[in-house]
């Protein structure tokens, strides 16, 4: 499974502490920032052999510091690769333009997991038996979606929605966890 961290965002919602020059992804909550806990709960998922994160050309070397950080990988033979967007263009376009990544370099039987460098999850067995669960589920089916709900009502952020068009074929099966 390829897990692909989205780290973009304008630095607007969470200003001052987060700033276009410094979005959320990188900001720090319990001596980790958010694209660095995001690359860990990938990497303690077993089925995910390859991490692609999703950020803009102006984020890149701030992306590759993050990971450098970050000093205790257990595996080793993850692959890592970077796509950096011109400019952001939102989630949508991300997922897309990895989904394309996906598709042209490893075909269409191959699985995405999208994780969004602004999560906190505090039970990571827990996601990661959830995201292994779906994964499971999914080998099963023509496409499945899930995502993380929110236990308390909140303006601030909406529940994300997923649409998937059968018709076209090229689209790999994706797995996809907000």
């Amino acid at each position: 499974m390829h897990a692909v961290i989205l780290a973009g965002g304008a630095g607007s919602r969470l200003w001052p502490v987060s700033t276009r020059q410094r979005p959320k992804p990188f900001i720090k909550v319990n001596n980790e920032s958010f694209i660095q806990k995001a690359f860990i709960r990938a990497i303690e998922i077993e089925s995910v052999h390859n991490i692609i994160t999703v950020t803009t050309s102006d984020c890149v070397s701030e992306v590759k510091n993050q990971y450098n950080e970050i000093t205790n990988f257990t595996k080793n033979s993850i692959s890592k690769e970077l796509i950096a967007e011109p400019c952001g263009r939102d989630t949508a376009a991300a997922i897309a333009v990895s989904a394309v990544h996906v598709l042209s370099n490893y075909g269409p039987d191959e699985m995405m997991l999208i994780l969004p460098s602004d999560h906190i999850i505090l039970d990571s067995v827990a996601f990661s038996n959830a995201v292994m669960h779906a994964q499971s589920f999914s080998r099963n089916s023509t496409c499945s979606s899930g995502e993380i709900c929110r236990d308390v009502p909140s303006q601030l952020f909406n529940r994300p929605s997923f649409l998937y068009i059968p018709s076209l074929p090229t689209i790999p099966e994706t797995f996809l966890f907000p």
